[in-house]
């Protein structure tokens, strides 16, 4: 039994390690003269493509041009979004999500290895309190069987 607890405890160093990693990443943000340096080289390149396209390709450099600008504005208004992957817009990624079913998880290994029902911890106890309610009646009932059995 004690080997399984050192398992479970290295398991969770592991998980604290790599969420502690990709909280820095969340928190590491592009320094500003970086983000206008690269943006500015961006938009010479797009304002000289014109001029450089223009003797070969004649009339195609107006829809070459208008492509390239697309997909330029469109990686850039990508890569603002993505600075911040971990806070609450819609496309960010949803810690709170990832938190409970770790959570959930780990309950369930627990479970397992204890051969009786471990609760889980409720981190946010705030947001999905009818949840929260039948799994603690669904935790009270098969606890209670399993001490009557016993």
């Amino acid at each position: 039994m004690p080997h399984a607890w050192l398992l479970v405890d290295q398991q969770l160093v592991k998980l604290a390690s790599c969420f502690r990693d990709a909280n820095h990443l969340g928190a590491t943000i592009i320094p500003l003269p970086y983000a206008q340096a690269s943006r500015l080289v961006a938009l010479l390149f797009l304002c000289t493509l014109p001029l450089a396209l223009v003797a070969d390709a004649q009339w195609m450099t107006i829809p070459v041009c208008l492509f390239a600008n697309f997909v330029y504005f469109a990686i850039d208004v990508v890569a603002s979004q993505m600075e911040a992957p971990f806070s609450d817009g819609a496309n960010d990624v949803d810690i709170e999500v990832i938190v409970r079913r770790i959570d959930k998880h780990t309950a369930s290994q627990l479970s397992q290895l204890l051969h009786h029902p471990v609760g889980n911890f409720d981190v946010f106890p705030e947001k999905n309190s009818s949840e929260r309610r039948y799994s603690e009646m669904d935790f009270q009932s098969v606890s209670g069987r399993i001490s009557r059995q016993t």
